[in-house]
């Protein structure tokens, strides 16, 4: 009598929805054959020779009543998303049909977004990591995690990781929706940054988001004596004595202080407890100012710090003392 066999090894079927797979092999034979062999795909499938197009069913004519051939099976281009499952129907005249279960999934193609294409212009100082810039990382139907990566002097971080170049986003359930935040690093060269974070996840389109990031110089202040101690009478100012104030990088106006009891000057005849002086093109250039102990300070010794402060410069300082007798 004719018979009909099958053999396979199938894993699920799976695929997402659009494009066709890869397809998975299996073997068909027949003997006591009058008729050729027809094998026809369950819904959503198709079959081929090992050389052959595509379609819904393959016929193999007989050669003295046997047929034996290996074919291909894969999910047809545009399945719907489901599960799609049946069976493959070996057929052939006076022949019992033989079938062979398969089953599969199709799935939603990974989908990716970004809240926005370009984040705040990051500013800081040269050394030090700036402020934090964020956006949200959404993601759907996705194959596996999502890398976001920082082009050079940035850096990211999530789902509470440390700050990196590179941050791995764990979805569940193959959802994801996480804020990323993004930041210019300590390492950051000097000058004006730009570049893009680059987000991707397996099969899915990459996704970027612009950075721009200013870093710039830190501001730094020198004060230069040395200063000899003050000598004066009761109700009289002391000789005066200069110093030499000078900075980079600086931003604001540059504040001398003087301490309790002594006065500072710009041009050794005007005398106060504060002068202040304004960089040019962020630079200060070497400036001379004068310090004194004040007139109508009660006889004893004084002492005290000059300071010369600027925003985001360290403060400098030189310590003075005098003597009124």
């Amino acid at each position: 009598a004719p018979t009909l066999t099958a053999y396979a090894r199938f894993a699920l079927f799976s695929s997402t929805a659009g494009p066709a797979p890869a397809p998975q092999s299996f073997s068909v034979k027949g003997e006591n054959l009058t008729e050729r062999l027809t094998v026809t795909a369950p819904s959503g499938y198709e079959i081929a020779p090992v050389n052959g197009a595509f379609s819904p069913l393959v016929s193999i004519n007989e050669r003295n009543g046997a047929v034996a051939a290996s074919l291909r099976l894969r999910l047809a281009a545009g399945t719907p998303v489901g599960s799609p499952s049946g069976t493959i129907t070996l057929s052939s005249s006076g022949a019992t049909e033989f079938s062979l279960a398969v089953s599969g999934e199709v799935v939603e193609p990974p989908l990716l977004t970004l809240s926005g294409t370009s984040l705040p212009e990051l500013s800081t100082l040269f050394g030090r990591a700036s402020g934090a810039s964020h956006f949200t990382v959404s993601g759907t139907s996705l194959r596996g995690n999502v890398t976001v990566t920082a082009p050079a002097g940035f850096e990211v971080t999530g789902q509470r990781k440390p700050y990196a170049q590179s941050l791995t986003l764990t979805p569940s359930q193959r959802a994801l929706s996480e804020e990323v935040s993004v930041r210019v690093s300590r390492t950051a060269k000097l000058g004006n940054l730009t570049g893009s974070i680059a987000v991707t996840s397996m099969d899915a389109a990459r996704k970027q988001i612009a950075v721009r990031a200013k870093v710039s110089a830190q501001p730094n202040l020198s004060l230069l004596g040395p200063l000899k101690p003050f000598n004066t009478v009761k109700k009289r100012p002391s000789a005066s004595q200069s110093l030499t104030v000078a900075g980079t990088a600086v931003n604001a106006v540059v504040s001398v202080t003087a301490p309790a009891g002594f006065q500072v000057s710009l041009d050794n005849t005007n005398f106060l407890s504060r002068v202040q002086l304004n960089p040019a093109n962020q630079t200060l250039a070497n400036r001379r100012i004068w310090i004194r102990l004040a007139s109508g300070v009660n006889a004893g010794s004084l002492s005290g710090n000059v300071t010369a402060s600027s925003v985001g410069a360290p403060t400098k300082v030189i310590r003075i003392n005098g003597r009124i007798r």
